[in-house]
């Protein structure tokens, strides 16, 4: 009598070795596949959560928000100098600037967002209004590190008036300690 083993079955074996090299094959070509990048973003920075200059689409989010907690903890307080970004560490603080009309804001990073797909950065109600962009809604933006180590600066803490340091010219902010800037 001859014992047949299902396993050695030449189909069978064939069958068998397929359906377990193509999920296989699947995974491990997924490993090779980068995420698409947005068309509308263009980032200078060198590893996740650093920046030199980011290029995009900017927004701003005001009152439904006001006294909410943001992603930090802090209250979010629609006349503070603060924003929204995926990445950058909580306390950085950046330069955004307005590329239609040359105007800036310095703002500390202390939310999550925007949560819009082809955003880079929502600013609060404060900082559009000195960006210029209330009416647009939307601007096209440059984002600047100015404490490039990821850092909060020394001096800007939550709860501090921000207004007074972006109305600071580019020579007071490196007076003030803030040297390594890349602005201009």
């Amino acid at each position: 009598m001859k014992i047949i083993f299902p396993w050695a079955h030449p189909v069978r074996t064939v069958a068998r070795a397929t359906l377990l090299a193509l999920p296989l094959a699947c995974l491990l070509l997924s490993g090779c596949a980068s995420a698409p990048r947005s068309a509308s973003a263009r980032s200078t920075g060198t590893a996740p959560g650093t920046l030199a200059t980011q290029t995009g689409l900017a927004s701003y989010y005001g009152g439904q928000y006001q006294g909410r907690r943001t992603a930090s903890g802090e209250i979010f307080d629609v006349n503070k100098l603060t924003a929204a970004h995926r990445s950058l560490p909580f306390g950085v603080v950046v330069r955004v600037t307005n590329l239609a009309n040359s105007r800036w804001a310095v703002v500390r990073i202390n939310d999550r967002g925007p949560h819009t797909g082809n955003r880079i950065i929502d600013v609060s109600l404060a900082a559009a209004r000195q960006l210029d962009m209330l009416a647009a809604g939307v601007a096209r933006v440059r984002v600047e590190s100015i404490n490039e180590k990821g850092q909060p600066v020394a001096g800007i803490a939550p709860g501090v008036d921000e207004i007074c340091l972006a109305r600071l010219s580019p020579e007071d902010l490196r007076s003030e300690g803030l040297a390594g800037s890349v602005l201009p």
